[in-house]
């Protein structure tokens, strides 16, 4: 005999909520059993909103607020959405749409009261101009805002009213709408920029005078840490002595760029609320760490990196690695690759699999090589905003 009939109904929603934050997908199935239980799973099914698609945005909308059906329409009556929008517990919000209509202002404006209590939100800065007035009309104050792009970073308004309560940012843009800076963020505490390393001498000493900038006690009083992720950080080239000869010009290449941003960061490196992060997680992941706390955030990585290797020996040339020739040890290796037939296959990531399937994150302070000829900007934007670095 079962026992389900018998328990309590306040058990059954528990057990029923627990099946649901265990697995999305179970939610999503459960929400086929019945009306009641439909209202019931829709908050945790929705804790986590990720808009990047024109798709993504209609399943979100028409799910917590239904359009009307025929009949509907046909009796000129308002639908009702399955349940209250302010009792959602929605944490946070990534909305990075590349098209820029009034109806996805328009429709998000109908299910704001989802997002006013988010704590992490990752946007555009187009995004976010278009979006602003129904942000701010539903009182969203995040604390973490991660700011990407689609290729070329722009300047913001900082002193909206979504930034009150910030205190982590992952920015794309040092750059500013009017008389508005940076330090209009009066609760900041920690900043993280990214770049790749292998940049013009004016664009390091660009980023390396506002890195000083945000440094500044005056300017930024409450900060604790400002974090430089360098991407594609150099590493030493390798010395193969068996074959090769040494690659004297690339080790050249190697010296130079490393002490390029060594001179131009002298005034940043002593600091103790400065950190430098070669090679961070790119930034889809690090939103990921952020709303499930899986991994740690570029902080918290940058802070642990610093204990093995200070900011005085990160931009020190290391000497040439060693490697050994591959066709050497391959030619006295034999390598049977029927003995694996028998292994079970390997498990896949589904999460990194769904990553995979979107469109990349791009949190670079550099404007993307060939971004105007590859990403067309929309008309009313021509000649807007020419990024300062910009290729």
């Amino acid at each position: 005999m079962s026992l389900w009939p018998a328990l309590p109904v306040e058990l059954k929603r528990l057990i029923l909520e627990l099946v649901a934050i265990n697995d999305v997908h179970d939610a999503r199935s459960l929400r086929l059993v019945s009306r009641d239980i439909n209202v019931l799973v829709l908050p945790v099914i929705f804790s986590n909103i990720s808009i990047e698609h024109m798709n993504d945005l209609t399943a979100v909308t028409s799910t917590i607020f239904p359009p009307p059906t025929p009949y509907q329409k046909l009796r000129n009556t308002i639908p009702e959405p399955p349940r209250l929008l302010s009792s959602y517990n929605t944490t946070s919000l990534a909305l990075l749409l590349r098209e820029n209509l009034p109806s996805i202002e328009n429709a998000l404006a109908t299910i704001g009261p989802v997002f006013s209590r988010i704590r992490c939100l990752a946007i555009t800065s187009r995004n976010l101009s278009s979006n602003a007035f129904w942000l701010r009309a539903n009182n969203v104050r995040p604390e973490y805002i991660m700011l990407p792009h689609h290729g070329s970073p722009r300047p913001v308004n900082w002193r909206d009213a979504i930034f009150s309560q910030v205190t982590h940012i992952f920015t794309s843009s040092l750059d500013s709408h009017g008389p508005s800076t940076l330090s209009d963020l009066s609760n900041v505490t920690h900043i993280a920029v990214y770049t790749h390393t292998e940049l013009l001498n004016d664009k390091i000493r660009y980023i390396a005078g506002k890195l000083e900038w945000l440094l500044d006690p005056l300017s930024f009083p409450r900060l604790q840490a400002l974090v430089l992720a360098l991407g594609r950080f150099p590493r030493p080239p390798h010395h193969k002595p068996i074959r090769y000869p040494h690659d004297v010009l690339a080790r050249e290449r190697y010296t130079t760029l490393l002490s390029l941003w060594r001179t131009h960061l002298t005034l940043c490196l002593p600091s103790s609320k400065f950190y430098i992060l070669p090679d961070p997680h790119c930034p889809h992941e690090e939103w990921e760490n952020w709303i499930h706390g899986d991994s740690l955030d570029i902080w918290q990585q940058a802070a642990e990196y610093r204990l093995r290797y200070p900011n005085s020996m990160v931009l020190d040339p290391r000497k040439p690695e060693v490697a050994r020739d591959l066709d050497q040890w391959l030619s006295l290796i034999r390598v049977d690759l029927l003995q694996f037939s028998g292994l079970a296959p390997i498990e896949k990531d589904t999460l990194r699999m769904r990553r995979a399937s979107k469109i990349e994150w791009e949190i670079d302070l550099v404007q993307r090589e060939g971004y105007r000829e590859f990403d067309r900007l929309d008309p009313e934007e021509a000649g807007e905003y020419e990024h300062v670095l910009g290729f």
